[in-house]
């Protein structure tokens, strides 16, 4: 034997004289490799998840947009496609729970996202709605910080592991 002895158990690579670790050592190893490329799968669904929350949001914004235009036709089409995405982001993530991060994602994002499809400035309120007079009850600054804090509400609750 040389000063590298390698020996074969099964067909695979067997680290324990290389390394001098005993079986349990090495089936430690193995099952953090595991679990870290577990975690790495977790984070790719997790952020599949945000993505397709913030789509749904997004389609239902600009077809907010277009109904406010008087393109009713086209917004009906955009709503139309937003139930799908939420669908399957349901169907991505496994959980109802999905529900509270959609309705965060809304909260935070729609309003920004409409006013910017609409050609408005970002942090236009209207008059109608009884949400937009809730919210002009308090400063842009307030309303801006609110929405922040539950973004990240939102992407927090989406992720479920880091």
């Amino acid at each position: 034997m040389g000063i590298c002895h390698q020996s074969y158990r099964m067909g695979f690579f067997d680290y324990k004289n290389i390394a001098g670790l005993d079986s349990g050592q090495r089936h430690m190893e193995q099952r953090r490799d595991l679990d870290e490329h577990g975690k790495v799968e977790q984070l790719i669904t997790d952020f599949q998840n945000i993505a397709l929350l913030v789509l749904a949001v997004a389609l239902g914004a600009v077809a907010d947009a277009f109904n406010e235009n008087g393109d009713t036709n086209t917004g009906h089409w955009i709503e139309a496609m937003e139930k799908p995405v939420l669908i399957l982001s349901g169907f991505v993530s496994g959980s109802w729970l999905i529900i509270v991060s959609y309705i965060a994602f809304r909260v935070s994002l729609f309003d920004i996202l409409k006013n910017l499809f609409k050609g408005d400035k970002w942090s236009y309120l209207g008059d109608l709605k009884g949400w937009d007079k809730f919210l002009k009850k308090y400063q842009v600054a307030g309303v801006t910080f609110a929405r922040v804090v539950v973004l990240a509400f939102a992407i927090g609750f989406t992720i479920k592991e880091f």
